[in-house]
């Protein structure tokens, strides 16, 4: 896959629980992007929890 040419956020949740997870504090962010002409837009989903007051990835999704 190549470079994005272009990314916008589409959704952005902060939820304290996720399904199959232990309680803490999550940020999922999910972006519409381009990434040449030849594709349609995908949605990249990047999972984020916080330990030691810094949000580490923990899933990284593109469809």
């Amino acid at each position: 896959m190549e470079a994005a040419k272009s990314r916008e956020i589409a959704l952005a949740q902060a939820p304290t629980s996720l399904p199959g997870l232990p309680k803490g504090n999550y940020l999922i962010l999910s972006f519409t992007t381009d990434f040449d002409s030849k594709t349609t837009m995908k949605v990249e989903t990047l999972s984020m929890v916080e330990v030691d007051g810094e949000y580490k990835a923990i899933g990284y999704f593109i469809k």
